[in-house]
């Protein structure tokens, strides 16, 4: 710390982390051979220095006002995880072999080391590879925060941006999608097989045309700069001084985009689950976890009515922006093996794609006017719709606390009954304080099926089929509540629930 004078001072530091990995996955030659690059780099020895600088400065003012900032690079937590996996999939030490016969069952050996093989499905090898100059992710971060006192009641109101710029992010690649076949009118890169007549094959054996037979997956993990996060949140607050009432309630305001979110531990499933037009591009979206506006406060109240003895009551208020997603179509639109990930084409109205020969006009219709009715989808009429360029509902949640201090058993001891009621809203109305969900991860929704590209028209052909109800009308799919949805269905986060604590204190 440089305590420049009374008013300015200014703390600087400098990390370097210097990582040490004593072995390397085992050496794939043959896949060296087949895409020129080595499966057995690691971040050994890849350093990273993180300067870190920063300020406060105190005004001379009638009530106390400081402007505080810093700027600095900062890495995250190693993502062990991620590294390891070319020391599993590396194409050597595990060999995958499928056989299966529903009338006589498949082969089996009683030798697990001499399993049989069969003739007419090769084994394929996965492989998992970090690039040779992939370095830990760093962020550049920034921010400038202005606080001063008002002259009521000992309120302080806060003003902070905050500025997030990736360094050196992950981005994953599938390097045996093999090159594309056609393109889609949007520009999509399309990689199933051609018919002859010029139509697609939409089967998924017709899928990764052009991939190298000897392999399935091949993912890359490099890095990018792509992606960035502002922050800004404007407070006011009244902190209390023990006893008697304290409050804050703060606005902020949020942007974040990245290229891979890396919500998965497998390098696969990190590739998958990040929705794309291209599914290799190096293109920067908005997160997963981008809450775009939140409403946070809460307000608190102590008093000891008994000597030494402490009661308290606290509320604590949530509301925010509902949670991002993406419109994709129900399968595999651009035939890399993967369901559920194609960013969807929104058309401009009728004529701009075409339909299968089973849907009929009303369907087609109502899907249109959906289309309109939806502001996500509505804007990006005539393009692709981003990553996570819609949003759930808004969400409104209150916690309430009840706690009461007593006396112990011994002197200078104090006992603690704490009560807590999570999600007071939904307590008060069953379907108040509801978190809505649409899938584990990534939250995307289906607009339609992608059934070909019109060879004719050049057209993109659309398949509503799978989104007609019972009626014949356009019903596309819709959300649920996050404790439904995956591994969250233990979890209460949609529902009331209580927690009382006892604690003793000494």
């Amino acid at each position: 710390v440089w305590q420049i004078n009374n008013a300015l001072n200014l703390q600087y530091g400098l990390r370097w982390d210097v990582p040490r990995v004593p072995t390397a996955p085992a050496y794939n030659a043959f896949f060296t051979q087949s895409f020129g690059l080595r499966n057995n780099s690691t971040i050994n020895g890849h350093s990273v220095l993180e300067p870190r600088l920063s300020f406060n400065y105190t005004f001379d003012t009638t009530r106390p006002t400081q402007l505080r900032g810093g700027i600095g690079l900062f890495m995250g937590a190693t993502p062990a995880v991620w590294q390891s996996n070319p020391f599993t999939n590396n194409g050597i030490n595990v060999t995958t072999y499928t056989a299966y016969n529903p009338a006589t069952g498949g082969p089996l050996s009683s030798n697990p080391y001499n399993q049989p093989k069969p003739a007419t499905n090769q084994p394929k090898q996965t492989v998992d590879l970090l690039s040779s100059n992939f370095q830990q992710p760093t962020v550049l971060k920034t921010s400038l925060a202005l606080d001063h006192e008002l002259p009521w009641w000992g309120m302080v109101a806060s003003a902070e941006i905050s500025y997030v710029k990736d360094q050196d992010a992950i981005y994953y690649q599938n390097l045996n999608l093999g090159a594309p076949t056609t393109m889609g009118p949007d520009g999509r890169p399309i990689f199933y097989k051609l018919n002859g007549n010029g139509t697609i094959c939409t089967t998924s054996s017709c899928s990764l045309a052009n991939a190298n037979p000897k392999f399935s997956s091949v993912m890359y993990l490099d890095n990018t700069t792509q992606g960035s996060a502002t922050y800004t949140t404007l407070r006011l607050q009244h902190p209390g001084d023990g006893d008697g009432f304290g409050w804050s309630l703060a606005w902020t305001h949020g942007r974040a985009s990245s290229v891979s979110p890396g919500s998965s531990s497998v390098a696969y499933s990190n590739w998958r689950y990040s929705p794309s037009v291209n599914p290799n591009g190096d293109v920067a979206y908005n997160t997963n976890f981008n809450v775009r506006n939140r409403l946070s406060g809460y307000l608190s109240w102590s008093h000891k009515f008994y000597r030494d003895y402490r009661t308290s009551f606290g509320a604590y208020l949530n509301v925010a922006s509902g949670t991002p997603y993406s419109w994709v179509y129900g399968n595999d639109a651009n035939g890399d093996a993967v369901y559920y990930n194609d960013l969807v084409y929104v058309p401009t109205g009728p004529g701009d794609v075409e339909f299968t020969s089973n849907t009929s006009a009303q369907l087609q219709q109502q899907f249109f006017n959906y289309i309109k009715s939806q502001p996500g989808l509505s804007k990006y009429a005539g393009h692709d719709v981003p990553r996570n360029g819609s949003s759930l509902p808004w969400t409104h949640q209150l916690d309430l606390r009840i706690s009461q201090e007593i006396p112990g058993l011994f002197e200078g001891n104090k006992g603690e009954v704490v009560l807590d009621v999570y999600n007071f809203l939904n307590m008060l109305d069953k379907n108040w304080g509801q978190l809505p969900a649409l899938g584990y991860d990534p939250q995307t929704r289906n607009l339609a099926n992608f059934a070909g590209i019109d060879p004719a028209t050049g057209k993109y052909i659309y398949d509503l089929s799978r989104y007609a109800d019972a009626n014949g009308n356009y019903a596309p799919q819709t959300f649920g509540l996050l404790d439904g949805v995956g591994s969250n269905t233990s979890k209460v986060l949609s529902r009331w629930s209580v927690q009382l604590t006892v604690r003793y204190k000494f």
